[in-house]
């Protein structure tokens, strides 16, 4: 009895050392799932994100990284635009810090 479970356990170990491949395969369905399921999309999310703040114009209304909401009064330069966001008070933020415009 002993013999032959040894005699099983080296045909099994020879098979997987033969074949590289098939060693390496779940390692690729792994990392291919993984591109799929998070890496694709996230880079989509981004490139869309990229286009609506490389579209913002003056008097949108825009919510930025910190919570605060106002309206788009002035585009500085491609990296800064002023953003009125009481009667009076009026602020400079980098494109990059807002987050989202809203339609309403």
């Amino acid at each position: 009895m002993f013999i032959s479970l040894a005699h099983a356990s080296e045909t099994g170990a020879e098979a997987a050392a033969g074949n590289p491949v098939l060693s390496m395969l779940p390692l690729l369905l792994i990392i291919l799932v993984f591109y799929f399921m998070v890496i694709r999309p996230q880079t989509k999310r981004i490139e869309a994100h990229r286009k609506v703040i490389a579209e913002l114009n003056k008097g949108d209304k825009i919510v930025t990284a910190g919570g605060i909401i106002g309206t788009i009064s002035k585009v500085v330069n491609d990296e800064e635009v002023r953003i009125k966001i009481a009667d009076g008070i009026e602020v400079t933020v980098v494109r990059a810090t807002i987050m989202m415009r809203r339609d309403s």
